[in-house]
């Protein structure tokens, strides 16, 4: 289960952009959390999925349309609406 907090980090305040770790850790540092707490939620297979899973930080992909994640890489959780999140939340 999670915790619902949504927070903004941009690649400036990081100086790296996705899928660097940096915008994970610094997002992590802001929280005071650690990778087993939190799911990073993103729609960019490389960027999102990519970045948040070599942390070893749990991953919702949302598939926009038709689009899937690439063969070999996997999320978490897929889904195609945040709403699919809810269960998932304490």
């Amino acid at each position: 289960m999670y915790r619902a907090v949504l927070l903004d980090v941009y690649s400036e305040d990081a100086r790296a952009y996705k899928p660097r770790p940096e915008p994970f850790l610094l997002a992590l540092a802001q929280l005071g959390l650690t990778t087993a707490d939190v799911v990073h939620v993103g729609d960019s297979p490389a960027a999102d999925i990519t970045g948040a899973s070599a942390l070893g930080i749990d991953t919702a992909f949302v598939r926009r349309g038709s689009r899937r994640l690439p063969e070999g890489l996997t999320a978490t959780h897929t889904i195609g609406t945040l709403t699919e999140l809810l269960p998932l939340l304490s």
